[in-house]
């Protein structure tokens, strides 16, 4: 008898424990599924002098980035206010979207990015430097020079 009841116990044991290792995987799998419906997409290179990190997150979480991810590449934006936000690339945050994905390299450090009040983001293109050259025209009818300028 003694026998039968110990293996009761050791059966009871190891029900128990089946039912303890259970009870915490599921709950690490919901804390990950949870937290997986927000993933990060960017990450904070310096702070802001202006905003709270809260501000910047919310607002840069809320901001539409098509057009502003490499395929393969981070991308840097530079605020006004001296923050600097590495966007992810399309592949590290599992987004194939091609039509938001830029595929040659364009180099945004001279633009100004800044918040709004609200909480938005506006995104301004600084011009190019122009580059002026002057071409020599030959023809039959006339001779001369033309300035022509192009933007670099």
């Amino acid at each position: 008898m003694r026998l039968n009841i110990g293996s009761k116990t050791i059966k009871m044991k190891k029900l128990s424990l089946i039912l303890m290792v259970t009870l915490v995987l599921s709950t690490l799998l919901s804390f990950k599924l949870k937290n997986n419906d927000n993933p990060k997409t960017f990450k904070f290179l310096n702070s802001d002098t202006k905003y709270s990190v809260e501000f910047c997150e919310k607002a840069i979480s809320e901001a539409n980035w098509c057009g502003f991810r490499f395929e393969n590449k981070r991308n840097l934006i530079q605020f006004e206010t001296g923050l600097k936000v590495e966007l992810f690339s399309q592949n590290e945050i599992g987004e194939n979207n091609p039509n938001c994905t830029l595929t040659n390299y364009r180099d945004f450090s001279t633009d100004v990015w800044k918040f709004t009040e609200s909480g938005k983001i506006v995104h301004l293109v600084k011009k190019r430097p122009l580059k002026e050259e002057i071409i020599p025209i030959e023809n039959k009818k006339s001779t001369g020079t033309v300035k022509k300028i192009q933007i670099k």
